[in-house]
């Protein structure tokens, strides 16, 4: 049974997210290494001041607190490494390690990681959870899956352009958990350093009219942002979370996202697919309807070449 996974960064927002319908979340973790960076792929805090990731201490209240409602927390360690780091006389690499433990520590399930040379020291380490392949792997085909396996992934993440053919290809196989987004996401996952902070290449961000669409579309994100009509299907498929992004924001702005996508999860679940179709289109809010459904936003419905090129 898919579960539905999604962002916090506080006690208030895991208890928020887990009153909203979600299942298991994600967050990450405040350390000292440096002010701003974070192993968690997101700032610690932001330039408005704003906290973005909870203390140890805060970590263990929050996982303490969905652990009481049977729900799992995986740490986002999915951050790579800045050579600058080295003319700074620190050691990111045993920082990294440490982040990693204190996680595990507090007691997390999971932990999400980026980088090939970190699975493979993590792996050497025998960790006693599992260890989840970020999507900026992009993860796309079953020989990728064997190749994580060997480096002891125990979930893959898949890339944000994955089609669903792809994706049942890949089921098939049944060699280890299966994660997909079906909300957000950004870029060519694995080069979103050519829109975030180069002063080359076209920003990922910036706005174009390619697609005879009212609205114009972003270049270089392939990504659909939307995959609530895909519902069924995946969870018909056997994946085994359906993730929410979000935890930049605040969780007052994505729990009721994550409402919305428990609902649809749990209309897939009780009914067929002729059903489900049938029914999804009435408890999607009109606000989502304007935001997402009038772009045809519709992740994995479409592939991208019939969309962008």
């Amino acid at each position: 049974m898919m579960k539905l996974l999604a962002p916090v960064n506080s006690l208030d927002s895991c208890k928020m997210q887990l009153e909203s319908g979600a299942e298991e979340l994600y967050v990450g973790l405040r350390a000292d290494y440096s002010k701003k960076f974070s192993f968690s792929a997101r700032f610690q805090i932001d330039d408005n001041g704003t906290v973005m990731q909870p203390t140890k201490a805060e970590l263990k209240e929050i996982i303490k607190y969905a652990n009481s409602e049977n729900v799992s927390v995986n740490l986002t360690a999915n951050a790579q490494f800045f050579s600058d780091f080295m003319q700074k006389n620190i050691d990111l690499q045993k920082a990294y390690i440490d982040y990693v433990l204190d996680g595990i520590d507090c007691g997390v399930s999971g932990v999400i990681v980026t980088d090939i040379g970190l699975l493979y020291v993590l792996q050497s380490l025998n960790l006693p959870v599992g260890i989840h392949s970020s999507t900026a792997i992009d993860t796309m085909s079953i020989s990728q899956i064997k190749f994580l396996k060997e480096l002891g992934v125990t979930r893959a993440i898949l890339s944000y352009q994955i089609s669903f053919e792809e994706i049942k290809e890949i089921m098939k196989s049944k060699l280890m958990e299966i994660e997909v987004f079906g909300y957000g996401g950004c870029s060519f996952s694995g080069n979103c350093n050519l829109g975030h902070g180069l002063s080359m290449g076209i920003p990922c961000k910036n706005r174009y009219n390619i697609d005879n669409m009212e609205q114009p579309s972003c270049f270089l994100d392939l990504t659909k942002g939307c995959g609530i009509c895909s519902i069924w299907d995946l969870n018909e498929m056997g994946v085994d979370s359906l993730k929410i992004v979000g935890r930049e924001f605040s969780y007052k702005q994505i729990s009721p996202i994550t409402e919305l996508f428990s609902q649809a999860l749990k209309l897939a679940r009780k009914t067929s697919k002729n059903e489900y179709n049938e029914n999804i289109e009435k408890i999607i809010p009109l606000w989502w309807e304007k935001a997402v459904c009038s772009k045809n936003q519709c992740k994995y419905c479409n592939m991208a070449d019939e969309f962008y090129i």
